[in-house]
């Protein structure tokens, strides 16, 4: 066998790239936990987000330069500007997730000049809390409405889930207006937006399917 005749083996060559399975049909299932900012009298929110788009990572870096010549550096700060997500989903028949993610807003834009200053001392408290990795200390202003770490649960082509976004520390940034016309018969979309401290992704293991 000559050079020209002779076989290439490449061990350990994985061949995924030629699976023809492909993400196709995903849908995408918001979860806002409102009880743990308006209490048991409201009820978790697992909303059917029409679009919903992963924010992109953008990795801070510093730069330096030696005999003329420029070199960065990663300065592990993910994101260092606006942190921002959008949800945009179906309004229930009853209205009951617009209603409530409207209460959960407005009790944050609401608060009266006595409380402000209690209120800036909790959110730096969580705030400080989610960069440091530790746990928030106690405040003694528990009562008040705090930021909710909101997930999105991915689905693959068989409705299970299979990743979970979570975007710690948020609250609503932007309610949208609300455009309807008398006689439409087009499902009702509205959309907000909330500011996040930061994000993880984890996949799910264990999976149950979701009705549609």
């Amino acid at each position: 066998m000559n050079d020209e005749e002779k076989i290439v083996s490449y061990p350990d060559v994985s061949l995924n790239g030629l699976n023809t399975s492909r993400a196709i049909s995903n849908k995408w299932i918001g979860y806002v936990p409102l009880r743990n900012a308006l209490g048991k009298n409201y009820k978790n929110l697992e909303l059917d987000l029409v679009r919903f788009t992963i924010p992109q990572v953008t990795i801070g870096t510093t730069s330096t330069s030696f005999k003329g010549v420029s070199f960065k550096f990663p300065t592990k700060v993910i994101n260092e500007g606006d942190r921002t997500i959008t949800f945009e989903y179906k309004v229930s028949e009853d209205w009951y997730n617009y209603r409530s993610l409207y209460t959960w807003a407005s009790s944050v834009g609401s608060l009266n000049p006595v409380e402000k200053e209690a209120w800036d001392a909790l959110l730096l408290n969580q705030t400080a809390a989610s960069v440091l990795g530790t746990t928030p200390a106690a405040s003694g202003n528990e009562g008040l409405s705090s930021m909710l770490d909101c997930r999105v649960w991915l689905l693959n082509n068989y409705k299970q889930r299979i990743l979970d976004f979570v975007f710690h520390n948020c609250f609503i940034e932007n309610f949208s207006d609300l455009s309807l016309d008398a006689g439409s018969t087009d499902e009702v979309i509205h959309s907000f937006t909330m500011a996040y401290a930061y994000m993880t992704m984890e996949p799910i293991t264990t999976n149950k399917n979701i009705d549609a």
